[in-house]
């Protein structure tokens, strides 16, 4: 059983990985963060940067705590990028 569940975070992994570096990629090559809304990346990278500490002190397996803590380094990068870009 623990198997499928690795699986299962192997793939939420894959699926989520994208996102916020397909955004973060989009604004670099705009220069612009016009149309991203700042609260919602805020709130991503709490919730991301919370569950990847509870996933840490639970003992999940790496694949997991890899898949909140990227996700909440992406959501990071995107707030850097709203504070160096501005909305232009």
């Amino acid at each position: 059983m623990d198997e499928l569940w690795q699986l299962i975070g192997f793939t939420a992994f894959i699926v989520m990985f994208p996102v916020n570096w397909l955004q973060v990629w989009t604004n670099y090559t705009r220069k612009s963060t016009e149309g991203v809304s700042t609260s919602m990346f805020v709130t991503l990278f709490i919730g991301l940067a919370m569950m990847c500490l509870v996933a840490i002190h639970d003992g999940s397996t790496l694949v997991i705590v890899f898949n909140f803590g990227f996700g909440a380094i992406g959501a990071l990068v995107v707030l850097g990028q709203i504070c160096w870009y501005g909305r232009k």
